[in-house]
């Protein structure tokens, strides 16, 4: 990851250097990609892909073709990381299944102890006693 946020700052300096063109000092992102808004009459100047316009097709959203090999290493990060939380995810379903049954049955418990003490305490044949759990037995 340190690579890809040094070619983010390559693409910084890059975009600070081309000010007059670019009219923005910003990176953004279209399509998951780091892009550097063009002004539309500008477009020419700048060699990259360009993944979109401005909505009053003022600004296209370039990437710079020296950045396209860190998009690439980006995404491909991103991927790797959705396939691992995939993994992990799958993992934990499968050790809840394997205890499913009991923790239904506790929670069913549970239901029913709550639903017993509400009752109780509404009509009246049970108040609760509240303890002080913070004070130390002596």
């Amino acid at each position: 990851m340190a690579d890809a946020r040094f070619d983010s700052e390559i693409a910084e300096t890059d975009l600070r250097a081309r000010n007059a063109e670019a009219g923005e000092d910003y990176v953004t992102l279209r399509n998951d990609r780091f892009v550097i808004p063009v002004r539309s009459e500008h477009r020419r100047g700048v060699q990259g892909i360009v993944h979109g316009a401005s909505g009053t097709g003022q600004t296209a959203f370039v990437e710079p073709f020296e950045t396209v090999e860190a998009n690439n290493q980006l995404v491909q990060y991103a991927e790797e990381e959705a396939t691992e939380i995939f993994r992990i995810l799958r993992g934990l379903t499968e050790r809840l299944r394997m205890v499913r049954g009991p923790l239904v049955q506790l929670w069913i418990r549970l239901q029913s102890w709550t639903v017993r003490s509400r009752e109780r305490v509404l009509l009246g044949i049970l108040m609760p006693r509240f303890q002080n759990l913070l004070k130390k037995p002596s």
